[in-house]
């Protein structure tokens, strides 16, 4: 009995680490990072400057998901871990005393490899390797860190940028990023076996977990779930990385568009607890369709936004916030649906690697329309299309599998 408490602690005590990875990684590198884009903007920087910015964090994201799997294997998932909040935290600080646009821009590739370091793909790993029953659960927690982040931190940031500036907003991510890097190399460890122990649920539910999918390796469908995850990466980064500039130029104050954005955090985290439950309950495919309607319809909310209507601009938020839960907590769970064995995480990278390309191709789009047009309108209006087609594709995919399904 003892032993069997002890083990559903470290559990869970691993998934709590995850979480304030992805507090540290995804949530202040994407989502609490655009709070400080109008602010730049107001520094001088333009629309298409900033989101240059966002471009170049997905681009060398891209470049960190690559490394990931050796870059792990290397140094473990311990020292690996640790090692990515010391980049993250460097990259902060690089940012807080940026005083060129050249600075900023090498601040936003040392952010861009901490955030491919630190995404879901040691979260990914190690819920994989910790959890054979409640893995939905345990993931939804772990990415829950981001929106968690985005509630607690946004406000504060902006608190900060407006008493003290920028620079100091900056170095105090960096400070917390580094305490966070001590807290995790002593406590991550990268096997249950390694401190006496099974995963969670122990050895032999893992074994009926995958008797029930086909053999090991990728399975049908998996091209389609690689497009969808592409789509989707360009909606859920460019959406709310633009949230604070498009409000703010409708016309909206920026301390309620603050405040909106922080209910967008909260509605998130809710939404990533949610997500985990879905996907144990409905399956890989209904439990985040069903989420991602909210968020097609938060985004044509957005479309909406005219600077006076104040419940528009909480509705979207809450909307997206719920909606786009899936885009983190799926991916790890689809690359399970999709690959077996050995193959899991080459799949979980290269859906991680869509991911993450859809948002650096479409990230630089909505402040070039802006720049044209004054609004960020049209912007939110193509996010419609490209969520209604990556639902379409996710459909597909599962429908594929299910018909090359082996029992």
């Amino acid at each position: 009995k003892a032993t069997m408490d002890k083990r559903i602690h470290y559990g869970w005590l691993i998934c709590l680490s995850c979480t304030l990875l992805m507090v540290c990684t995804m949530g202040f590198c994407n989502g609490v990072f655009p709070v400080y884009l109008p602010f730049l903007e107001r520094q001088g920087m333009s629309g298409a400057q900033t989101s240059a910015l966002l471009a170049i964090r997905c681009l060398f994201g891209i470049a960190g998901m690559l490394l990931a799997e050796p870059f792990y294997r290397k140094l473990s998932m311990r020292m690996g871990l640790t090692v990515t909040c010391g980049i993250t935290a460097g990259a902060f600080f690089l940012y807080g005393v940026s005083r060129t646009a050249w600075m900023f821009d090498a601040a936003a590739a040392a952010s861009g490899i901490g955030y491919g370091l630190g995404t879901m793909i040691p979260v990914g790993i190690l819920m994989k390797r910790w959890f054979s029953k409640r893995r939905g659960v345990a993931v939804g927690i772990c990415a829950a860190g981001s929106g968690i982040s985005i509630t607690l931190f946004s406000p504060l940031i902006t608190w900060i940028i407006e008493s003290w500036g920028v620079s100091v907003a900056f170095r105090f991510q960096a400070i917390f990023v580094a305490a966070v890097g001590l807290l995790l190399v002593a406590l991550v460890r990268d096997f249950p076996a390694s401190i006496g122990l099974e995963p969670y649920g122990g050895s032999d539910c893992e074994k009926s977990q995958e008797q029930t999918r086909s053999e090991g390796g990728r399975r049908p469908g998996a091209e389609w779930a690689l497009v969808s995850c592409f789509l989707i990466g360009a909606v859920a980064t460019s959406a709310p990385g633009h949230f604070s500039a498009h409000f703010a130029a409708q016309g909206y104050e920026m301390s309620l568009v603050s405040l909106a954005v922080s209910t967008f955090g909260l509605s998130l985290t809710f939404g990533k607890l949610v997500c985990g439950e879905l996907i144990d309950v409905l399956g890989g495919r209904n439990g985040p369709l069903a989420l991602f309607a909210a968020a097609l319809a938060g985004c044509i909310l957005c479309c909406m936004a005219d600077g006076f209507h104040g419940w528009i601009l909480f509705a979207a938020l809450i909307l997206m916030g719920v909606g786009m839960a899936p885009a983190t907590v799926g991916i790890p769970l689809w690359a399970g649906d999709f690959a077996g064995g050995a193959e899991y995480p080459r799949v979980l990278k290269w859906l991680q690697i869509a991911y993450a390309a859809g948002g650096m191709i479409l990230t630089m789009v909505p402040g070039l329309i802006f720049d044209h047009t004054g609004s960020y309108r049209l912007a939110y209006a193509l996010m419609v299309l490209l969520l209604a087609a990556a639902m379409g594709l996710l459909w597909g995919a599962y429908e594929i599998q299910k018909k090359h399904r082996v029992y």
